[in-house]
């Protein structure tokens, strides 16, 4: 397997900890830029047939995941609430990449970039995944710390990436018949 190449069937793609609360501490800018991008990530995984599962860090404090995130997540998608910085080790999230036995490559964005969103990519890459980061659909209370949680993954073997890339990937090519529909998402 080639961690470079991303094709839809055997790709998941891990929202992680993208809540409104915890977004009001992070970058205004950064933040509405992450959540617009996962936005689309998702509107391209439902069109392209790819599993979608979100967690969400301690609900209970930080509320739910951010609503223009959460309309666009299909109501059987998996989800998770959850304590633990890794969403890998959530049995929810475990499960949704397990039960699939087609699933190499793990698409993840989310926040924090350089706690969750490392901890959950150093927990797949452990797995054996496949790991790409949607860079632009992640953030971090700091651009350094954001930059550094980058840094740490890219060493560890996982893809910094960014959503336009990683869609347009998985699509192929403006011949494959859904390309109108996902050039749509992307302007």
């Amino acid at each position: 397997m080639n961690r470079y190449f991303i094709k839809p069937e055997s790709t998941a793609y891990i929202i992680i900890d993208m809540q409104e609360k915890l977004g009001a501490v992070m970058p205004p800018e950064t933040f509405f830029e992450a959540v617009q991008n996962t936005a689309r990530a998702v509107r391209a995984c439902n069109i392209l047939g790819i599993p979608v599962v979100e967690t969400r860090q301690y609900p209970k404090g930080l509320g739910d995941t951010a609503a223009e995130i959460k309309k666009e997540i299909k109501s059987d998608a998996a989800g998770a609430d959850k304590l633990r910085f890794s969403a890998y080790c959530a049995p929810e999230v475990n499960n949704a990449l397990s039960g699939k036995a087609n699933i190499a490559t793990v698409l993840i964005s989310g926040m924090e970039a350089h706690i969750c969103v490392l901890q959950t990519a150093l927990d797949l890459l452990t797995a054996g995944f496949a790991v790409h980061v949607l860079s632009d659909a992640s953030v971090s209370r700091t651009e350094n710390r954001r930059q550094q949680g980058f840094d740490f993954m890219r060493q560890a073997g996982a893809v910094i990436t960014n959503t336009e890339t990683a869609i347009y990937q998985l699509t192929g090519g403006a011949d494959n018949p859904l390309f109108r529909q996902i050039s749509a998402i992307m302007r």
